[in-house]
């Protein structure tokens, strides 16, 4: 059985969790009394951080510890432990969300459709419109359009031998495709439901 489902990674194990409660407290009344409190404590300390989705985060620190325990690992204080892998999750959200932000400013002209003061949801609606793509395609805007004007040079002289293309058919072919991923966005953006992403 799976519990605690994670964006970061697999789901957690019913008996992980288990686990997790009984370190805590034998009494399953008590176990939860302290679940819930340490969780407290982690949405406060990723809301301190500034991190995007601050209960999320919580939880996949509990998940990691509840793992960790279910592995066989020793561990003499759980607050401390937990607060140590909260920083850990932290640091690995801000990278996710500078790379988040950095390929939203690659698509500039697409983003500046977004009203000022909404981007975390402008966000939401790229993450939402990349994914609806295949994969192929979501890989190749990203390594199309990033990095510095030299390295743009060489990914996309890669891309023409991986694809076995030429200059204008590759750059049709993204074209083709940001045309696609605009009109998501403007949708997603005229139209978004409460966690950002379109409704139509």
């Amino acid at each position: 059985m799976e519990t605690g489902h994670s964006p970061f990674g697999s789901p957690l194990t019913r008996e992980a969790f288990d686990e997790l409660l009984r370190f805590f407290h034998p009494e399953p009344l008590e176990a939860g009394k302290a679940y819930l409190r340490l969780r407290d404590k982690l949405v406060s300390y990723f809301d301190f951080e500034r991190c995007w989705s601050a209960e999320d985060l919580a939880d996949e620190v509990l998940n990691r510890v509840a793992r960790r325990l279910n592995e066989g690992q020793r561990i003499e204080r759980i607050g401390a432990y937990s607060l140590g892998v909260a920083r850990l999750v932290a640091a690995e959200t801000r990278q996710k969300q500078i790379q988040r932000e950095r390929k939203l400013r690659e698509f500039a002209r697409i983003s500046a459709t977004a009203p000022r003061g909404e981007k975390e949801s402008a966000l939401h609606c790229l993450d939402h419109c990349l994914a609806k793509l295949p994969p192929e395609s979501n890989a190749l805007l990203l390594t199309y359009y990033s990095g510095d004007r030299r390295a743009r040079i060489d990914q996309r002289k890669r891309l023409m031998q991986e694809l076995q293309t030429q200059p204008a058919a590759l750059r049709n072919r993204v074209l083709r495709l940001r045309g696609t991923l605009e009109k998501c966005l403007r949708r997603c953006l005229r139209n978004p439901s409460p966690d950002g992403r379109s409704t139509l």
